[in-house]
Formats: C-alpha cells, structure tokens, sequence
C-alpha cells in the first residue's frame, strides 16, 4: 500500500486558496510513492467524517481551472476542535495511510495543524511517521506591519 497524502482547507475562502490546493496536487502527482491525493470535503468535518474526495486522478486540464476559481473548490470549515475530534482525525489519518496533511488555511488552520501534531507526536509510535504542513494562504496585515504565513512543517523527530 502506497502513502497518501490530505489537504485540509480551514478558514475564509480566500483568491488564493485554489491555487494552493492546484500546487499541492500538481506536486503531489509528481511522487509514484503517493497513491491517493485527499481533500477532506468541508475541511476538518469532512476529514472526521471519512468525506474525503479524490484528486489524483483530476485531469492537470481541469486542474488548471482551480486557478482561476473563486472560493473553495473543496469546501472549508470554522470547526473549533476539541480533543475528542483530534483523535478522531488521527484514527481517520491511520486507516487511509495517510502520511502527509497539508492544512491550508489562516490562522486558525495553522492552530489546528500545530495541535493536530503534537496530537501525533503523543499518540502515535515513532516508526509511523505522519508530516503536518500549514501551506501559505493569505498575507495579513496586522497594523501597519505584514504578517506572512510561512509554511510550517511539523514532524515527529
């Protein structure tokens, strides 16, 4: 069984968020040790209820069109998530051999990847390897001063 990979879209639907899910997936497609490319349907919800969808099958043809559509292509989510859900993700993430989770998203995401992490970190044993990655969604401005969201990867040492 290959590794797959899941992206996660949290947050308002920003312009860019397709784009982001485009570069995951075009990348993702690249590696014959990915098997299956997952977006979780509704972000968080959908990863919980096992409503995952499909991409590495996507035509680039179609693929190409996240590039120029508004909102979430996949759907995304507010959830605030408790410890329970964070386990429930993490059983989710076992069954479906999920290795890598890119959560796309502001700030909120990038709270939820971080936790989801040290989630793993505790539960999970050493020789299974799990990578959560925030990917670059939004330039924010917090006064006068940007604050960039840098992709963060995470992963058990």
């Amino acid at each position: 069984m290959g590794e797959n990979i899941l992206i996660v879209h949290g947050g308002g639907p920003t312009s860019v968020i397709n784009a982001s899910l485009y570069g995951a997936v075009k990348e993702a497609k690249k590696y014959k040790e990915i098997e299956h490319i997952y977006a979780a349907k509704n972000g968080t919800g959908g990863l919980m209820r096992e409503e995952l969808i499909e991409l590495e099958n996507v035509p680039d043809e179609k693929l190409e069109l996240l590039l120029k559509t508004p909102g979430s292509a996949i759907g995304t989510s507010r959830d605030q998530i408790e410890q329970a859900e964070y386990d429930r993700m993490i059983e989710v993430l076992l069954k479906k051999n999920i290795k890598y989770v890119l959560f796309n998203g502001g700030n909120g995401s990038m709270d939820t990847c971080g936790k989801l992490y040290k989630n793993i970190r505790r539960d999970i044993p050493l020789s299974t390897l799990i990578v959560a990655v925030n990917l670059l969604r939004t330039v924010q401005k917090i006064g006068q001063l940007p604050l960039l969201h840098i992709p963060i990867l995470t992963q058990i040492p």
